[in-house]
């Protein structure tokens, strides 16, 4: 039996830009904070109760293949099936997982002159990865300027978005096709598709 939230005190995990953090210990929460452009990805498997998170600088590891060998954790594309095998490692099962995301902000001052656009390809990645391999989107929190800090609780599940001091809902998400559609984000190349996120 799940123990009861109400006045049990929680260990904080935090989760460093190119790092993940996964558990299965109710009595955790997982948090980063400061996602701009970055995304913050949130796994959770609620037959366990397990959750894990990935904060995400970059789209792709083939564009920086030196940095991607010493952090791969920094790349959607090669840090999400990390975090997968992670939760696969604490008895998740990939039909039972549900998938949160929040970030993939515009932050510089003026989005017409924001020429890299990181915020978008990352969307644009993960959308791709999340087609390919048909994970469940629970919910997203995505595109804007504002920068946003996320947690997840482990014992039940419950994602906080917040921007500042004020917490803003997660929207719900029915598939991979509503990030692409908030987003409008195009399809990426193929090499993408050969990130599988199976066991």
């Amino acid at each position: 039996m799940m123990p009861a939230l109400t006045g049990q005190r929680r260990e904080v995990l935090v989760v460093g830009v190119g790092d993940m953090k996964a558990s299965a210990d109710p009595s955790q929460v997982i948090v980063t904070h400061a996602l701009g452009s970055c995304l913050g990805i949130v796994l959770y498997d609620r037959a366990l109760p397990a959750a894990g998170m990935l904060h995400a600088m970059l789209p792709e590891a083939a564009a920086l293949p030196d940095r991607a060998r010493q952090n791969p954790l920094m790349f959607v594309d090669t840090g999400l099936p990390a975090l997968f095998r992670e939760m696969y490692a604490l008895g998740a099962s990939k039909a039972r997982i549900e998938l949160s995301v929040v970030g993939g902000a515009c932050m510089g001052a003026d989005p017409t002159t924001d020429w890299f656009q990181i915020g978008r390809q990352n969307i644009a990645a993960l959308a791709q990865l999340l087609s390919r391999n048909g994970v469940r989107v629970r919910g997203h929190l995505i595109a804007g300027r504002a920068p946003r800090n996320v947690s997840v609780r482990v014992a039940d599940g419950v994602v906080r978005v917040t921007t500042g001091a004020i917490q803003t809902p997660l929207e719900e998400a029915d598939g991979a096709a509503s990030v692409r559609t908030t987003l409008r984000a195009p399809p990426l190349m193929d090499r993408l598709d050969r990130r599988s996120l199976k066991p």
